[in-house]
């Protein structure tokens, strides 16, 4: 079965590779590098080899004209200063050329993720996964994901690399693996708060361990090239908040879309973001949740609807609680039936970026978010009930 398996996924690969490198290609040539999203990490990487601050807006603004790069971005560099200087090696090729690189690495990304996410499904049928993997690159998402080069693809993939290494009981591993996603602090802070609660719940302290050595690894890695980065990130980008407020898809722009009175929004987004974080502290301290791909599921689905700041392409992350929800329904109902809900899935959120562009914001897209959140949640503690009642037959049966 392993050899089979093996087989397969370098089939997979041999399939998907080529597709990969053709996307990157035509991409480059189709559509301008300097206007898109990964021009803005392409510039930091830039900024960083050549000594320049990219957190100093005269110094931004002068190498984007003068590059022609990140042409709508903000007016300095809106992630932490270790993002650009570990993607600094693609600062060195033509920004045409690193955006083809990037767009390989990242579909390769999704691919890993994909696969490694398929291990874990208690049906597995050669012709069913090729199917899955095509309709999965429909997800709204995924191309916005690719096509724009964002980071997300490889948050993915490291969200998923940590989960498997809980999975084999590396805790510390898993905690460094994860702290990856503070390179996002809008969405990967609140994902590590609720990540965090479970590992206090069960005592993990080798993957909090983790977490802080990770994070701090980070940190360091841009304290080498300025001491004082964390300072300048903060100053730089404490306006995006307010600028684009009531536009993004999480549960504080709902709050801010149905209420015009601040006072109202604000605790409309309290009671909410308040309902989410008890749940989890129910599922992770009462119900006691141990299977790592059902928090996984839950807690990615639950950072993305509380953090403060996050657009629909961040929903890629719910690429891990769509499988385990996948994989439930399939348990219960069979494989087909798991394959007709992810096609819902796909269409639910292809119609709510069509409503999007009449409506001009995209706040409904959180819909899909509190759907796979709620069904998450859901089967976790329908899955932790079940083992509760095995593990007590098998005391029983003992004595």
């Amino acid at each position: 079965m392993e050899k089979e398996e093996k087989q397969r996924t370098v089939l997979l690969f041999l399939l998907c590779v080529p597709v990969f490198i053709a996307v990157g290609y035509f991409a480059n040539k189709a559509y301008d590098a300097r206007g898109y999203d990964f021009a803005a990490y392409w510039q930091a990487a830039y900024m960083v080899l050549d000594g320049k601050d990219v957190y100093n807006a005269d110094q931004w603004i002068s190498v984007r004209t003068e590059q022609q790069t990140a042409l709508h971005s903000e007016v300095t560099f809106q992630y932490p200063l270790p993002l650009a200087v570990l993607m600094s090696p693609l600062g060195i090729l033509p920004v045409g050329d690193a955006y083809t690189v990037w767009l390989l690495f990242g579909q390769i990304a999704i691919l890993v993720s994909i696969l490694l996410l398929f291990k874990l499904q208690a049906i597995r049928l050669p012709f069913f996964e090729i199917v899955v993997i095509a309709v999965l690159f429909l997800f709204r998402p995924m191309y916005t994901v690719i096509l724009s080069g964002q980071i997300l693809a490889v948050l993915l993939f490291f969200a998923t690399i940590a989960m498997f290494s809980f999975y084999r009981e590396r805790w510390f591993m898993g905690g460094l693996l994860v702290s990856f996603l503070s390179l996002k602090p809008s969405i990967g802070l609140p994902i590590l708060l609720i990540l965090g609660l479970w590992l206090l719940a069960r005592k993990s302290w080798k993957a909090i361990l983790g977490v802080i050595t990770g994070c701090f690894s980070l940190f360091l890695a841009g304290a080498i090239y300025n001491p004082f980065w964390v300072f300048d990130y903060l100053a730089a980008g404490q306006h995006l908040l307010t600028r684009y407020v009531g536009m993004h898809s999480t549960l504080w722009g709902i709050a801010t879309l149905l209420f015009q009175e601040h006072f109202l929004a604000f605790l409309f987004a309290g009671i909410s973001i308040g309902f989410v974080l008890l749940t989890m502290i129910r599922l992770f301290f009462y119900n006691k949740l141990e299977n790592p791909f059902a928090v996984m599921a839950a807690v990615l689905a639950g950072g993305l609807l509380v953090a403060p700041y996050s657009w629909s392409y961040d929903q890629i992350l719910l690429l891990v609680p769509l499988f385990f929800i996948i994989n439930e329904i399939s348990k219960l109902h069979g494989y087909w039936v798991g394959f007709i809900f992810l096609l819902g899935v796909i269409v639910f959120a292809a119609s709510l970026a069509l409503m999007a562009y009449s409506l001009q914001h995209d706040v409904w897209s959180v819909l899909v978010t509190i759907l796979l959140w709620g069904l998450s949640v859901y089967f976790a503690e329908k899955q932790q009930s079940l083992t509760k009642i095995s593990t007590s037959r098998e005391k029983m049966e003992f004595v």
